[in-house]
């Protein structure tokens, strides 16, 4: 069974001035506005003047007392005539129609706009041509001839768009998307929908913004998709809440109650339907009760409790009796059709039926219709008349596939609306660019025409201002280049540093291993003479004589691995790669940690200094990993191609923040100074308990 779900928002505009009716009427004594209004009307002579008085105390009426609105649009008019000041005459015609809206003479109100409409035509007047046209559309829409408010609704559409009145454009797509979900054109009333949804949101203005989540809500829960309804329904909840719009809430309630019915959930729709319930009452608006009521019923149908459900939609076709309300006749009486259906009651089924399909055509709801086909088939097939069974459910399928057909393309418009709106923002800005260039053009060939000594002037101007830029370009040319020499000068002195540190390392290495390293071992040797005479020597000495011994041996591997630090010897013959693997073996024989090692395109050596450098880089990152990191696991990898070397070390430590200047130790000093002397780029990322990776690309053309 279907279901009304919304109120449209031309409907919820006059409902609303029903509202305010209320509670202005109390405070219109007191109202400055229009006090002053009929003041100033006391005073003044001008007749244009009293025009306009007249045009806007007829439009502060019509918020209040439309008689009276009227009454002063109709003097308006009279005096205009009187006087042929034609200009303000649309004005006041669109006050008299609006007027004639609010006191539901809807041929009235029509036969006013369209004469608006004729004389904004006539004038060229955009703007008045759009107001006309939407007050047109507006009166063919409370009609039920929705093509014809379409037409006038597009027709008001384009005059603001013209204009880029975002306000009336976001206004005017709104009630297009009402008219066409009306109409069961599912896809367009979503793309309108959203249309004026973007536009609110860039407006800033929450509380529609709220409106048209509640119109796209009722959308979803219309087409069966209750879970996407849900969704927007508590977006515009939570912001009508906030602003304690009980007006809005109330069909939010009800709709939030109609989803969560789709999906069984009938204690949450209760307690929604009971809340807009209470609402309605309060602003003494039953008539909104009425589908509230038909709701309730059906929630009763489905459990079987056919006397409630009965009682339900009674209540519901009496309210709807009583208020002159007839919109929500094709679901009550199908509703009661329904439950008579079930008694097996088929000929008071079909009476029902029939007479719900009336007001579904009549209000072009085909979702409705399709329903009622089907129903009308199963009845007559109960009643063995199989003509009219099979005449009935042809109509139902031919209806329905293109329903079906209208609802999934709403939903794939839905999704693929912002793709669609970024093409459109592409084209309406291009468009833009082509007329400001059109204007462009045009106010420079007239300044050409009419200012040609001041181009004279501007055109010394620029030859001066060229020179001065000159002047000041060749100085930060020069400043450039000072920069340049004094960073490669820079660079030279760090090249010169670490060739002279790398050059002490290798001689304090010579040093170590030959001179030194083979003083130890000619000591060593001696102590091995000792060693045939051992016997001899007595315990106490013998004790001191492997003491000795052992801080000998430990004296000879120092220097050994002192040597092999300072200048790797398996660096020097063998090159980066078995240096490196070397290290590796070296790091993970303390049991410490994990070592990987991944070399890749590193088949040929490079110049002996530079290895050196990357190795000594390599060097420094992984102590600052044995020191600070607590890592327990290191990845080392070269990668070369034809022209750069990258360099990566990673490990699964503690991280640190590379933004505070307190974690750059001396270590990362020379790892970057060495960097910068190769020529290449170094990128730090580290994140606290996530490790640290750092990656140095090195160009090995340019070194």
């Amino acid at each position: 069974m279907k279901y009304l779900l919304e109120l449209t928002m031309l409907k919820k505009t006059n409902f609303f001035f029903m509202f305010v009716v209320l509670f202005v009427k109390i405070s219109v004594g007191q109202n400055k506005v229009i006090n002053n209004l009929l003041t100033d009307l006391q005073n003044i002579k001008n007749d244009t003047l009293k025009i306009n008085l007249l045009n806007d105390l007829a439009w502060e009426f019509t918020k209040i007392d439309a008689q009276r609105a009227l009454d002063y649009a109709k003097e308006a008019e009279k005096l205009i005539k009187t006087i042929a000041f034609k200009d303000s005459l649309p004005v006041s015609l669109v006050r008299i129609g609006t007027a004639y809206i609010q006191l539901n003479e809807l041929e009235a109100a029509k036969i006013a706009f369209e004469d608006a409409l004729i004389l904004e035509e006539k004038a060229e007047h955009e703007y008045g041509i759009g107001r006309a046209s939407n007050q047109l559309g507006r009166v063919y829409s409370s009609q039920g001839k929705l093509n014809e408010a379409i037409k006038y609704y597009n027709k008001a559409l384009k005059a603001f768009k013209a204009l880029n009145k975002n306000k009336q454009i976001a206004k005017i797509s709104n009630n297009i998307g009402v008219l066409y979900k009306k109409m069961g054109s599912y896809d367009s009333a979503v793309n309108y929908y959203l249309t004026a949804l973007k536009i609110r949101e860039e407006l800033g203005d929450e509380r529609q913004v709220a409106y048209l989540y509640s119109n796209l809500g009722a959308l979803f829960v219309e087409i069966e998709e209750p879970l996407s309804a849900i969704e927007y329904l508590n977006k515009s909840r939570e912001v009508l809440e906030k602003f304690n719009d009980i007006y809005e809430l109330s069909d939010v309630y009800t709709n939030i109650g109609t989803a969560n019915f789709r999906i069984h959930k009938d204690s949450i729709a209760l307690n929604y339907y009971e809340k807009a319930i209470a609402i309605n009452q309060k602003l003494n608006l039953e008539y909104k009760n009425i589908d509230i009521y038909s709701n309730i019923g059906s929630i009763y149908y489905k459990k079987d409790s056919l006397d409630k459900t009965l009682d339900y939609y009674k209540k519901s076709l009496s309210l709807s009796k009583n208020t002159n309300t007839t919109r929500y006749n094709t679901e009550i009486y199908c509703n009661i059709g329904n439950v008579k259906f079930k008694q097996g009651r088929y000929q008071e089924a079909i009476r029902y039926y029939i007479r719900a399909l009336k007001y579904a055509k009549s209000s072009n709801r085909r979702e409705n219709v399709v329903e009622l086909y089907n129903n009308l088939s199963f009845s007559y097939l109960q009643l063995k008349l199989l003509d009219s069974a099979l005449y009935y459910k042809n109509q139902y399928i031919d209806v329905k596939d293109s329903l079906y057909l209208a609802s999934k393309q709403a939903i794939v418009t839905n999704a693929n609306f912002e793709e669609e709106q970024m093409d459109l923002r592409i084209l309406a800005k291009d468009k833009l660019i082509a007329v400001k260039d059109l204007h462009t053009a045009n106010l420079k060939n007239y300044g050409l025409l009419l200012g040609l000594f001041l181009f004279a002037l501007l055109l010394i101007a620029f030859v001066r201002g060229n020179k001065q830029k000159r002047k000041a370009d060749l100085a930060i040319i020069e400043q450039q280049k000072v920069e340049k020499l004094l960073k490669n000068q820079e660079l030279k002195s760090i090249n010169a540093m670490i060739e002279g540190q790398e050059g002490e390392r290798q001689r304090i290495a010579r040093d170590l291993h030959d001179r030194l390293g083979s003083i130890l071992s000619m000591v060593k040797v001696h102590f091995m003479s000792v060693e045939e005479n051992i016997e001899e020597l007595k315990v106490s000495n013998k004790k001191q004589y492997d003491k000795a011994n052992e801080l000998l041996d430990n004296a000879c591997d120092e220097v050994r691995k002192i040597s092999h630090d300072m200048a790797s010897g398996v660096l020097i013959k063998f090159g980066l790669v078995a240096a490196i693997e070397d290290l590796k073996e070296t790091l993970e024989e303390s049991n410490r940690i994990e070592v990987e090692f991944i070399s890749h395109g590193l088949y040929d050596r490079l110049d002996n200094t530079i290895e050196i450098a990357i190795y000594r880089i390599i060097q420094e990152l992984i102590s600052n990993i044995l020191k600070y990191a607590k890592a327990t696991s290191i990845t080392i990898q070269l990668i070369s191609n034809e022209n750069n070397l990258n360099v990566s070390v990673e490990d699964d430590g503690i991280g640190f923040d590379i933004n505070d200047k307190k974690n750059w130790g001396i270590g990362l000093t020379n790892v970057t100074s060495r960097v910068d002397a190769l020529g290449g780029e170094l990128q730090i990322d580290s994140m606290i308990d996530k490790g640290t990776s750092i990656s140095i690309d090195i160009p090995i053309k340019e070194i």
